[in-house]
């Protein structure tokens, strides 16, 4: 049988309770910063050009940040609303599906150097690979990430 006694248990305690505040403190900032950091990374590194291309600028002007703190928990999130942002990230199949024309009569597109116009299209489906911007932007901010909540640990236990 193993008999163990703590010595100065309550000081233990009154120290813990002590930096607790603070440490929430540092962790909320620092998430509040490497989350922003991320958001950036994924704009300017992400979708300007480099895994998708900047058509209309809708991806990349969705892209938001979140947080929830509660005592006990600090998270931060970057996520976007934008339906087709799954399947750019994830990769997958479109099933076939009927084009029609939403503000016009007709559609209109080139084919072999002529205009053609139809009043809809049967599109075959396609298959979409993955081009991640977003768990590719978190996964080269791992290192970065890291360093980040350790600083602040360190800070609050100053």
């Amino acid at each position: 049988m193993i008999h163990l006694t703590l010595v100065g248990d309550k000081e233990i305690a009154a120290r813990f309770l002590a930096v607790s505040p603070k440490l929430h403190a540092e962790l909320v900032t620092t998430t509040k910063v490497l989350t922003l950091r991320l958001l950036a990374k994924i704009k300017a590194e992400k979708l300007s050009g480099q895994v998708l291309r900047n058509r209309s600028n809708h991806l990349r002007a969705s892209i938001h940040d979140g947080y929830e703190i509660t005592e006990d928990k600090v998270s931060g999130m970057a996520g976007t609303n934008v339906v087709y942002a799954r399947i750019h990230e994830y990769g997958g199949v479109t099933k076939p599906h009927l084009i029609k024309p939403r503000n016009a009569l007709a559609l209109h597109f080139v084919k072999n150097g002529a205009d053609v116009f139809a009043r809809a299209i049967n599109h075959p489906g396609s298959k979409i690979p993955e081009r991640s911007f977003m768990r590719s932007a978190l996964n080269e901010m791992h290192a970065e990430i890291v360093q980040g909540y350790r600083a602040a640990t360190a800070r609050a236990l100053k």
